[in-house]
């Protein structure tokens, strides 16, 4: 062993005793926070839910749906809201995408699909 390669195996090894001293959680770990996950939607965004009074094309809610859209999960979003990714068949091809579905003030629910949010009314 050369004179080098000692001393950097001593400096390793003094490296290593003082961050044991730091007091200092070790910053190895990586992994994001875990995300809450909904097991499903919350009862009060189930439904018909209309863009205007009229309710002529609604979007419907369901525990398993939106529109005709299969919902895969469910996450919870902060504030009440919950995204939810969904998947459906178009001609032979499968599409994702993804809802952000907030409660708004009165029977309002805010729906906000690729950057856009609208907001429905409950449908009677």
């Amino acid at each position: 062993m050369n004179g080098l390669n000692g001393w950097m195996r001593g400096t390793g090894v003094l490296a290593l005793a003082l961050a044991g001293c730091s007091g200092e959680a070790p910053r190895h770990d990586n992994r994001a926070d875990p995300v809450p996950v909904a097991t499903s939607l919350p009862p009060a965004m189930l439904g018909r839910w209309g863009q205007d009074g009229s309710c002529a094309a609604p979007l419907e809610v369901a525990t398993d749906r939106i529109g005709t859209a299969r919902v895969d999960a469910v996450t919870t979003a902060g504030e009440g809201a919950v995204d939810v990714d969904t998947s459906a068949e178009v001609e032979g091809i499968t599409t994702g995408r993804r809802y952000r579905l907030a409660q708004a003030r009165g029977e309002r629910l805010a729906v906000t699909v690729d950057g856009t949010t609208t907001t429905h009314i409950r449908c009677p």
